[in-house]
């Protein structure tokens, strides 16, 4: 009986014509017929490349299944992208409109009985036009309430929606003169 020494992290590998068959090496190497032994990587223990390229083959039966798979999820991904660009747009604006809303009751804070500065504060610092502004005076405070309506476009067909309303309330004391 001939003793093979093992090498660290291998395993030794036989071919049988049915079966392969890979072991890890404990101690000694007892062989019932002579084999050609080879050496598998640590990596790939279970098997050898011959068994690993017999299994990587695909059958005949898989041919399109990946491009019918992602024929149907592909609508479903543009939806979901199409979404976080819609919902980004809407936080965008309503940041846009806190920020006008704040600039409006800094205004109205300098000069309280100037609609025509507070509205115009809020359409430079917003970037929409189509804002209506109104101020609740109760001495020593003022409150700025911008509103606007927003539509969302929808790219299909070339649709819009009106979805909704936004709005955003600043309250400021009003600077002594």
């Amino acid at each position: 009986m001939n003793l093979v020494k093992r090498q660290p992290n291998t395993h030794w590998c036989y071919s049988q014509p049915q079966s392969l068959l890979c072991w890890s090496l404990r101690g000694q190497l007892t062989a019932k017929a002579p084999v050609a032994l080879a050496t598998c990587s640590t990596k790939f223990s279970t098997t050898s490349w011959v068994a690993r390229s017999h299994l990587a083959k695909p059958t005949q039966t898989e041919s399109g299944q990946a491009a019918v798979e992602f024929a149907f999820v592909l609508p479903f991904i543009i939806l979901a992208v199409a979404s976080l660009f819609v919902a980004a747009r809407v936080i965008t604006d309503q940041l846009a409109l806190w920020h006008g809303a704040y600039a409006g009751a800094y205004a109205a804070s300098l000069e309280p009985d100037n609609a025509e500065a507070i509205q115009q504060a809020v359409v430079i610092e917003t970037g929409i036009s189509n804002v209506s502004v109104s101020t609740t005076r109760a001495d020593p405070y003022i409150t700025v309430s911008v509103s606007t309506t927003r539509t969302v476009p929808l790219f299909i067909f070339s649709w819009s929606v009106r979805a909704f309303t936004m709005n955003a309330d600043v309250t400021i004391h009003i600077q002594d003169p």
